[in-house]
């Protein structure tokens, strides 16, 4: 959330900076509520000093006491102008909660994916002899990937593993959660995957996005859309120890998404689900560190994609595809051999202090006054993607799929190095 001091002294920018997503807010009715609200609470107080002046009319001469307010009007007079308050302060955080974050300098114009800016390029795209698979038709095939389960159970967007397949997804949580927590001293975490509305708000989730989640209304608690919920509103309403920086934490987690729009083509092709698992990254940082640090987010998922041995790209977001609380974002986009292009498996972002205004995220450093924090978020990356990259850049000739090595020493018999049917994974171990 944007400061109401910020916004009150740089109403163009951030009008600007809205239009620049494509949204419109309510700027000069912000700014007229704002000035109203400020003028009735300097009213406010100048009646509770006069309501603290006639109640000790003992101190008063007898010519103050006559043309002073009685007691019992001036209570009725703060009583009304806390009313209008409370009303003025309640519409103001409605807008306040609806103004996106503004956009670090650094970040690219353009509306659409096509507009984000190529940084690097890493690794080598396979060449195959024969014409690969898609994903979803080469899974189904070794029976790895059951997509009419998951329609039975759940209806369409959601996905069902099953062997091979269960034990792959399984697989890349331990090696990224070993990587994470191990190589580099992020703290894992096994959070909730229910979360309240206050929750949802601090991280930026809603309103803007409230019809994205699924709700459990008897319980007025939401199935989080990702770790990233929970992971960040541990420290809400705290300030912490600057020495402490950065606090650096992992969680895998399912995910559950709303579905925007009818499945197709298009979902299942950028594998699109309704319910998934996914490696979140999220840091507290010092404000004039969090440049750095969300490099170094970066570099951290780009290193877990090195030791698969799958080729990608890394994209800085235009303006018009940040998302509603980051001020930057990488993309970081693997390589899909059957259909020739990128699938995006990872974005990590920078909210600076908006998260932390939403919930009231602090720190001190030695004696100085409380800041608000800088967050980052990151998916490290998501699993059906990632699996999938696998699926398609992996494939062989006679159908199976080769498990990057980096993975093997996770996999035991009865599917060794490949992946193949299950029916024929029980009858012979695999090469």
């Amino acid at each position: 959330m944007l400061s109401r001091k910020f916004i009150r002294e740089n109403p163009r920018v951030v009008e600007k900076a809205a239009r620049q997503r494509g949204q419109l807010i309510e700027i000069e009715r912000f700014l007229k509520l704002d000035s109203r609200e400020r003028k009735l609470s300097s009213t406010l107080d100048q009646l509770r000093h006069q309501q603290r002046l006639l109640s000790q009319q003992g101190s008063l001469s007898g010519e103050e006491r006559r043309t002073s307010p009685s007691l019992k009007q001036t209570a009725r007079e703060i009583k009304e102008a806390k009313e209008e308050l409370r009303r003025l302060q309640t519409q103001l955080t409605e807008l306040l909660l609806r103004f996106p974050n503004i956009p670090d300098p650094s970040v690219p114009q353009g509306r659409d994916k096509k507009d984000n800016l190529q940084v690097r390029e890493w690794g080598t795209k396979p060449q195959f002899d024969f014409t690969p698979l898609a994903y979803w038709e080469l899974a189904e095939r070794l029976g790895i990937w059951d997509f009419r389960g998951g329609v039975k159970v759940a209806g369409r967007g959601f996905a069902l593993f099953k062997g091979a397949g269960s034990k792959l997804e399984r697989t890349l949580v331990d090696f990224m959660l070993d990587l994470y927590t191990s190589q580099h001293d992020y703290v894992e975490f096994s959070p909730p995957l229910l979360a309240d509305q206050e929750s949802l708000t601090c991280t930026g989730h809603f309103p803007r996005w409230q019809q994205g989640v699924y709700w459990c209304k008897d319980d007025g608690l939401f199935l989080i859309p990702s770790a990233e919920v929970p992971l960040t509103n541990l420290h809400r309403d705290q300030i912490l120890d600057a020495r402490s920086f950065p606090l650096s934490y992992v969680a895998c987690s399912p995910c559950f998404r709303r579905p925007e729009s009818s499945w197709g083509r298009e979902n299942r092709q950028e594998v699109r689900l309704h319910q998934f698992r996914k490696i979140e990254l999220v840091k507290f940082v010092a404000p004039e560190n969090s440049a750095a640090e969300l490099d170094q987010v970066v570099a951290n998922v780009e290193e877990a994609l090195q030791l698969l041995g799958l080729p990608y790209r890394v994209v800085l977001d235009c303006m018009g595809q940040l998302s509603f609380a980051s001020a930057k974002a990488y993309g970081v986009e693997v390589w899909m051999a059957a259909s020739g292009s990128y699938l995006r498996v990872c974005s990590c972002r920078n909210y600076t202090d908006f998260q932390a205004h939403r919930g009231n995220i602090r720190f001190r450093h030695r004696e100085k006054n409380p800041e608000f924090v800088h967050t980052l978020g990151a998916s490290g990356p998501a699993l059906p993607r990632l699996m999938a990259a696998i699926i398609e850049n992996c494939q062989t000739a006679t159908g199976e799929v080769l498990v990057p090595k980096v993975l093997q020493r996770y996999i035991n018999d009865p599917f060794g190095k490949s992946l193949k049917s299950t029916t024929e994974a029980r009858r012979k171990p695999s090469i």
